[in-house]
């Protein structure tokens, strides 16, 4: 994550531009350079992969990550509904300094095994909400 301003002297925070190299490394196609995800994508993505991963997967940091794997092999009811959308407001608010969160939804897709999770969030230099929406299945 990358952070820097565009001529501001003092730090505002709709100067400020966020960026994250592309995780799948693919060369832009005319200038052969690494893509990089900025603002709204690059957030997405981090959150994408925050609630992906599980505790004690980082290393010197076992507290980071969202651990919801653990909540796909329960059985879908309001109770699990309810803490899954407390643990991922908690991971990103712990974790995410760039994104507020504004809601969060967890709807049980029983007939495919997965969990269909609506995320709202605002990042710091903009007033515009964003929308991720992810679909967690169970692999095994």
């Amino acid at each position: 994550m990358v952070a820097f301003r565009s001529g501001a002297t003092e730090p505002a925070t709709k100067d400020l531009i966020f960026s994250d190299l592309n995780i799948k490394f693919q060369a832009h196609p005319v200038n052969k350079k690494i893509g990089i995800l900025k603002n709204e994508d690059a957030i997405k993505r981090a959150i994408r992969n925050l609630i992906l991963t599980n505790k004690y997967e980082k290393f010197y940091n076992p507290l980071f990550g969202g651990n919801v794997r653990a909540y796909l092999f329960e059985n879908f009811t309001p109770s699990l509904r309810a803490n899954l959308t407390l643990r991922i407001e908690e991971t990103i608010q712990s974790f995410e300094p760039r994104a507020r969160v504004l809601e969060v939804k967890v709807i049980p897709n029983e007939d495919q095994n997965a969990l269909d999770v609506y995320i709202v969030f605002q990042p710091i230099n903009s007033i515009a909400p964003v929308q991720l929406n992810l679909t967690l299945e169970r692999i095994r």
